[in-house]
């Protein structure tokens, strides 16, 4: 699950919960639909001897079983539609704050990348990591004066601007990979 650097439960802890809440639903579904009326039949039957009410109907619980099959698509459909539910909206400007301050904990972080200071790739891979495929980007890498590399980071819209500025790590031998994220353009 996603890094939150807030108390707020994160949009991707939120989608992989909504996935894997599906896919259970999916996997009980299945059972119903492969068991049919008998398990339920089984499961229930004694209800039916205590109070002396007569058990449903054989046509009842043939329903059982296509009902189940149906429920079970359903449940598969809604898990499938869970990790590209968010990607119609862009992030507002907490969002892209948090996902860029993620993606600096995971380029700082050791043994998130290969030695030395992560290029365009590396940083859009974190971006993509702590958001989301496609719903960061980060702009053309500049140099600020003290040598650190700045990356200007939006939503998919190109709006909410803040600046990645990673530094170090330009050989094994150097200082580790550090990264912090400032308000506004670069």
């Amino acid at each position: 699950m996603g890094r939150s650097t807030g108390s707020a439960f994160s949009e991707t802890d939120f989608l992989t919960l909504w996935t894997c809440g599906w896919l259970v639903a999916t996997a009980v579904m299945l059972y119903v639909a492969i068991k049919g009326g008998d398990g339920w039949l089984r499961r229930h039957e004694w209800r039916y001897r205590i109070r002396g009410v007569p058990p449903p109907s054989p046509a009842t619980l043939r329903r059982i079983r296509p009902a189940g099959f149906a429920a079970a698509v359903l449940c598969a459909v809604l898990a499938a539609l869970g990790p590209v539910m968010p990607a119609g909206r862009p992030l507002d400007a907490q969002g892209v704050d948090r996902a860029a301050r993620d993606a600096a904990y995971g380029l700082a972080h050791p043994g998130a990348h290969a030695v030395g200071r992560p290029g365009p790739s590396g940083v859009q891979g974190s971006l993509d990591d702590a958001a989301g495929r496609g719903r960061l980007r980060a702009g053309t890498r500049t140099a600020d004066p003290t040598g650190r590399d700045r990356y200007e980071v939006t939503n998919s819209a190109g709006s909410h601007p803040v600046c990645l500025v990673v530094g170090g790590g330009s050989a094994p031998e150097d200082a580790p990979v550090s990264a912090d994220v400032r308000d506004g353009p670069c």
